[in-house]
């Protein structure tokens, strides 16, 4: 039959998750942009746990999609192409031109980048 399984269930929780994350961590920078004064650092909310909370999102979004693509059942092998493709730009160039870039614009942002994750949130270091 056609019943919706575990699988799809997960894949449905980890895709709404994934918008919310970065839904979230959007709205968050928009409102820091907005009030922000020169060389701050946005460190608070989502950015508390990581440095690119949104791109954590948009990979859960690829990973629901390969999830959802097991699911079905086809032949799914392929379809991790896509949330690879993510983490390998993301943390290939992505995440490393806009950390350097952050990291000559703002004195403090050495600091942040010790105690902060870059992708994955996780609570900060001391």
């Amino acid at each position: 039959g056609n019943a919706l399984g575990a699988l799809d269930y997960l894949a449905a929780v980890v895709g709404i998750s994934a918008a919310v994350i970065e839904l979230i961590a959007d709205e968050q920078m928009r409102s820091f942009g907005r009030n922000k004064t020169p060389g701050a650092i946005m460190e608070s909310g989502l950015w508390r746990f990581s440095r690119h909370p949104n791109y954590f999102g948009e990979i859960l979004l690829w990973l629901s999609l390969f999830i959802f693509a097991i699911a079905v059942g086809i032949g799914f092998w392929w379809t991790c192409i896509g949330v690879l493709a993510m983490i390998a730009m993301f943390l290939g160039a992505s995440i490393p031109m806009l950390d350097g870039r952050s990291e000559e614009r703002r004195p403090a942002f050495a600091d942040y980048r010790r105690r902060t994750s870059a992708l994955i949130p996780l609570p900060p270091k001391k």
